[in-house]
């Protein structure tokens, strides 16, 4: 049930629904919920359009493990090649 929360965060409010007890608690647990799931999804998006926009060799299989993993993945790809590519080399002193 855990694992549902983290890639469903309305599942909160389906679970408040189900079990007929939509208090001002739940429901602020709802609003919250849907604000987090809501920005998971805008970041999600925005590393999809990335990987999609952006010319490098293992593109196929970013994009196959955005879609898959989900939010997840889009955590990975922005420290493994978003977050990597906008770091600029700087010259070892010798």
């Amino acid at each position: 049930m855990a694992k549902l929360f983290l890639f469903f965060p309305s599942a909160l409010y389906l679970l408040a629904q189900v079990s007929n007890e939509v208090s001002g608690a739940s429901t602020g647990v709802m609003i919250g919920g849907y604000s987090v799931g809501l920005l998971f999804f805008a970041f999600w998006i925005w590393m999809l359009v990335d990987c999609a926009k952006r010319n490098f060799d293992q593109k196929t299989l970013w994009i196959v493990l955005l879609l898959v993993l989900g939010w997840i993945g889009a955590i990975a790809y922005f420290f493994a090649v978003k977050r990597k590519a906008g770091k600029v080399a700087t010259p070892q002193a010798a």
